[in-house]
């Protein structure tokens, strides 16, 4: 830990206005088997501290992973210098509205992860049961857990945060008469061991889709009127709308959503949020307070077909003269905050999937997600899905090779018709930006889209 008192003092000599501190301890385990053999294990520890420093309006940020008083010096030393040079005029960004807290904060599970040893975890992995026979060629598992302690400083809080989480992604390979599929899967976690129970029915599932998907026909491209799962919904709704509705994005003029506020974008039962606080801070991209000390708190993206927010830093809303969202986040204290998503998904509707389904003359349904690509600044996008079923009379026929979807976001917003009256699992992920990566999810329902392009 860091000597709080010899930071404030430091920092307080150079009578700056603002100044924030943020340190953090990692401890992390990984392991890796391919076909039950070990391939990789491990585990270890890190720390930092990064300090930012305002003048005006120049945010000044300088990190290290030393804490002993020398050190300490020299980063202030740092920070206070950027912010210098980045200094411009005498305009002066106006922290009086950010409020005092302090507070603890925890989220644990109930089995520990720092309680279990590696041996366990390894052994754990080896008793999934599977057998490589017949077209399945290969199977594999990672598995990784972290358990991060995170303090923030700033002239008037005191916030600590400890947060364990797993994480464990596995994939089957299939190979017959020339042709190959392989199927992944993916549970994560914020919390203990416990939540890895799901994993022998996920891998039972995915070795028996690689066999079903090997011998399904190709699906056709074109137009049609489709159901998208809600794991692929949320890969939309992150990637193609959560990206854009960043506001360095739409500062650098980097976003489709530009100057759209206020504006309709969807059908009046279409609301999408950015939520930290969902399913009671069980999210895998939750956290109680953002890297600016700012609570996190429900944001609507879209309420009622409106674009009714942005994301935000304390540095954006200031620029924007928009309220705080809590959306300032760091890989960690090595990091400068930026505007990043946490829980991003649409809010539930009133229709059961099956009823979805029968209202499709011809089309598919597309579940899961396999890569793809977005541009927030036009708003083109593609996604590929993992499984893809043809649909015809308002049923379900059977599976189909290949597929994905493609458009833009402001059209394809346009076309959702109908929204599922459920939520699917969590969907997450590591959402990369700046050369950072953060933990980001959301539970979304099934959407059916008229008239979308399949791909």
């Amino acid at each position: 830990m860091i000597d709080i008192d010899f930071l404030r003092r430091e920092i307080e000599k150079l009578r700056v206005d603002y100044w924030d501190c943020r340190y953090s301890e990692t401890h992390h385990s990984g392991i890796t088997l391919w076909n039950k053999e070990l391939k990789q294990i491990g585990e270890g520890d890190s720390s930092g501290i990064g300090i930012r420093i305002l003048n005006g309006n120049g945010w000044g940020f300088a990190a290290s992973t030393r804490t002993d008083k020398k050190s300490l010096r020299e980063i202030i030393k740092q920070s206070y210098r950027i912010s210098m040079l980045l200094k411009k005029g005498n305009e002066k960004i106006n922290m009086n509205n950010i409020k005092s807290v302090k507070t603890k904060k925890q989220i644990r599970g109930k089995r520990d992860i720092r309680k279990m040893d590696l041996e366990d975890k390894k052994d754990f992995l080896l008793e999934q049961s599977y057998e490589l026979k017949g077209s399945i060629k290969s199977v594999y598992l990672r598995y990784l857990d972290r358990r991060e302690r995170k303090m923030f400083i700033s002239p008037l809080s005191e916030i600590y945060q400890e947060t364990d989480s797993v994480f464990l992604t596995g994939g089957v390979s299939a190979f017959e008469s020339g042709k190959s599929e392989e199927k992944v899967f993916r549970v994560a976690k914020l919390g203990g061991f416990e939540n890895l129970k799901q994993i022998q029915g996920k891998l039972d599932n995915a070795i028996l889709n690689s066999k079903k998907f090997l011998r399904a026909t190709s699906i056709k491209g074109g137009k049609y009127d489709v159901v998208l799962s809600g794991e692929l919904t949320g890969l939309f709704v992150h990637e193609a709308l959560g990206h854009a509705s960043e506001a360095d994005a739409v500062l650098k003029g980097a976003s489709c959503l530009k100057g759209l506020l206020g504006k309709k974008l969807a059908g009046s039962s279409v609301s999408i949020l950015d939520d930290p606080t969902q399913d009671n801070f069980k999210g895998w991209g939750s956290y109680y307070y953002d890297d600016e000390g700012i609570k996190a708190r429900k944001n609507y993206i879209i309420k009622k077909g409106i674009l009714n927010s942005h994301l935000h830093s304390i540095e954006t809303s200031k620029k924007l003269g928009m309220p705080l969202t809590g959306n300032a986040r760091a890989e960690n204290s090595l990091h400068r905050p930026i505007v990043r998503m946490s829980n991003t998904y649409v809010e539930k509707g009133c229709e059961s999937f099956e009823e979805m389904v029968e209202r499709i003359k011809e089309g598919y349904f597309l579940k899961g997600f396999k890569g793809g690509e977005t541009n927030p600044a036009d708003g083109g996008f593609q996604f590929g899905a993992a499984d893809a079923y043809y649909i015809r009379r308002g049923r379900i026929v059977g599976p189909v090779r290949g597929g994905g979807i493609g458009g833009n976001t402001l059209e394809l917003l346009k076309r959702i018709m109908l929204i599922e009256n459920k939520y699917s699992e969590d969907s997450p992920g590591f959402c990369g930006k700046d050369g950072q990566s953060v933990y980001t999810g959301g539970r979304n329902p099934a959407v059916l889209v008229k008239g979308a392009t399949i791909v």
